[in-house]
């Protein structure tokens, strides 16, 4: 996904000028934009007040950090199941092997 010159908060911080009654041309040619790009925007963004993106963008940040401490998490769980099978491997129940079946 290409990188815009434009943040979120730009992109609303635009949208907010037409609500106060700003002609959609005023506010392309201010931003250097075309009227395109700015009903894009509008179509993305209306109605979101900046402290909600503010929000928004924290949110996302928490669920990045999460996805990588659960991705972590995950990993040391599997090596850790790893090690006990091969420790426990060998296992003997009433003299027999331990087969797979008899572990579930």
């Amino acid at each position: 996904m290409p990188k815009t010159r434009f943040t979120k908060a730009q992109m609303i911080a635009a949208l907010s000028g037409q609500q106060s009654g700003k002609p959609v041309k005023d506010i392309c040619r201010e931003y250097g934009i075309c009227k395109a790009t700015f009903y894009h925007w509008k179509a993305k963004y209306g109605g979101i007040p900046v402290d909600e993106d503010k929000k928004m963008k924290g949110l996302e940040d928490e669920i990045s950090r999460l996805r990588k401490i659960l991705s972590i998490l995950t990993l040391e769980n599997d090596e850790i199941q790893r090690v006990l099978d091969n420790k426990y491997s060998s296992l003997t129940i009433n003299g027999h092997q331990k087969s797979e079946s008899s572990i579930k």
